[in-house]
């Protein structure tokens, strides 16, 4: 009787033993990143007609840890005007005046595929009055419309993301150019970083 207790208890000794050998160290934490990286991103709304050129810049920084911080956002104000001629006599006039204003951002380091991204998003708005008027021989300009225009990016409307190599090398842009009233108009962002320590 007491060979099979201890037989039991020597089992049960080396199962346990067995079990608590076997067991992986589960260590979830990422390692860090061998740099840091600092700059900013910008949002850009460029007018072809009224010609003007809104940037504001908020500064970016990822830690080696990945944490992801951004500075304070910033407004600029426009008011522009601009006459379109045909062949020397007046057509089209445009006013603009507004607002554009860089709130916030959110942000997350992500590497998919062996690959470096800064994913991010927004918080950005314009607010604008849009004042259209057409030349008329007889009575000279003639209000067309009057109206505003409002823009507005928020964080739920999702992610744009950055390659963080083209961030460096030389500026990642996620823009696009648009056909307007008259001309075109550009919107989007630019992230420049630079490598730190």
């Amino acid at each position: 009787m007491k060979r099979t207790h201890l037989l039991l208890l020597l089992v049960s000794v080396v199962f346990v033993a067995a079990v608590t050998g076997c067991k992986k160290n589960k260590d979830n934490t990422t390692p860090p990143l061998s740099n840091s990286y600092a700059g900013s991103i910008s949002v850009e709304y460029t007018k072809g007609f009224p010609q003007f050129s809104v940037t504001i810049p908020m500064d970016v920084a990822i830690a080696k840890d990945r944490t992801v911080t951004f500075g304070a956002g910033g407004s600029k104000d426009f008011d522009e005007e601009d006459t379109l001629y045909d062949n020397g006599k007046p057509e089209t006039r445009i006013r603009m005046v507004g607002t554009v204003t860089f709130h916030e951002a959110k942000g997350e380091y992500k590497e998919i595929g062996g690959k470096a991204y800064l994913w991010v998003w927004v918080h950005m708005t314009i607010a604008a009055q849009m004042t259209v008027w057409g030349w008329d021989d007889d009575q000279g300009w003639i209000q067309v419309f009057d109206t505003p225009f409002n823009y507005e990016d928020a964080y739920s409307d999702g992610q744009m993301q950055f390659g963080i190599d083209e961030a460096v090398l030389t500026g990642a842009s996620i823009k696009q150019t648009l056909p307007d009233l008259q001309g075109t108009f550009t919107y989007g962002y630019l992230l420049w970083l630079v490598v730190g320590l």
